[in-house]
């Protein structure tokens, strides 16, 4: 059951299910959802689906260009997808000297950007800013604020993989004030997410709260339950492990857990409806197990923040 919007930096990142408490040690802890989050992070690219959007821009020109193009284009976003990116970024260069030829700006724009993802999955960090910013100043000449902003949200991840944080805070500042004039709810949850966990890796971490409580009431202007309950799930992480704060801490990962009760619930009257309609009596509850197994970070979390303030018989309960 995804999100409305499946962005969150943080969103995804579970702990293994079976974490032993017992055996609980807070640097360790920590480093573990760390590397877990750099991970997801990483993964990201906000480049995918742009294939469509820049096939509408060329379907004006000239039909040998059209099909060439869209093949180049094609070709390297499914080598991105199977994580070859040295065969994604010769593509992309390939398509790029295609659109060159008949002198269409926007699509250009976007195809630096694939450059620049492609070169930042291959770790040339200092290319893929270099392309991005060349898509900058196209996107901005041909009035693309949506590739703008996109394409400095994708500086900041670079910046971040440098350990620029000043620069990556920066860049998502700028890619949020976009996505305000641009009124894309969805793009600035996103980046306010990406903003928080940035402010994390450079220790700021009252920023970090500030953006992620940003983000929870974005997620609830969206009505997007289980984007709202990721985002109190980091929420309540951040109070947790960075600012000592188990009580604010134990507030939001409730909340998180109410969510996921919820959204199991609704899982199940689903497969039980879908089978009944199969005829059968017993529904199959894999997906919604699949489901709490993987947000199984937020009662964990929870659990230790009941634990921190000797709740010994709520700590039970929820571990159950």
């Amino acid at each position: 059951m995804p999100s409305l919007f499946d962005w969150v930096a943080f969103g995804g990142t579970s702990l293994q299910s079976a974490f032993a408490w017992a055996a609980f040690n807070q640097s360790a802890f920590a480093n573990n959802v760390s590397m877990r989050q750099q991970q997801k992070y990483q993964q990201k690219n906000y480049h995918l689906g742009w294939v469509a959007v820049a096939r509408d821009d060329i379907r004006d020109m000239m039909s040998i260009s059209v099909n060439r193009i869209n093949n180049y284009m094609i070709v390297a976003n499914i080598y991105g997808n199977a994580g070859e990116y040295e065969h994604m970024l010769t593509y992309s260069e390939l398509a790029m000297e295609s659109h060159q030829e008949v002198g269409n700006k926007k699509p250009i724009a976007r195809i630096h950007g694939d450059i620049g993802t492609a070169q930042m999955h291959l770790e040339r960090l200092k290319e893929a800013i270099e392309s991005y910013e060349k898509a900058i100043e196209i996107a901005r000449e041909a009035g693309d604020r949506d590739a703008e902003g996109r394409m400095y949200a994708n500086v900041a991840i670079a910046y971040n993989q440098m350990e620029d944080y000043p620069k990556a805070v920066e860049s998502f500042q700028r890619a949020r004030e976009i996505a305000k004039e641009i009124e894309d709810q969805y793009f600035l949850g996103r980046a306010t997410a990406d903003l928080a966990y940035i402010y994390c890796n450079a220790k700021e971490f009252d920023n970090a709260v500030s953006m992620l409580k940003e983000a929870v009431e974005i997620s609830v202007e969206l009505k997007d339950d289980i984007a709202k309950g990721d985002m109190q799930t980091q929420l309540g992480l951040t109070l947790l492990l960075y600012k000592q704060d188990a009580v604010a801490a134990e507030g939001n990962l409730q909340e998180a857990v109410k969510v996921w009760r919820a959204v199991n619930q609704q899982l199940h009257q689903e497969l039980q409806a879908h089978q009944l309609r199969r005829g059968h009596w017993l529904a199959d509850n894999s997906e919604a197990m699949t489901f709490l197994q993987e947000h199984a970070d937020s009662y964990a979390l929870l659990q230790q923040a009941l634990v921190t303030q000797d709740k010994r018989s709520e700590e039970r309960r929820v571990g159950k």
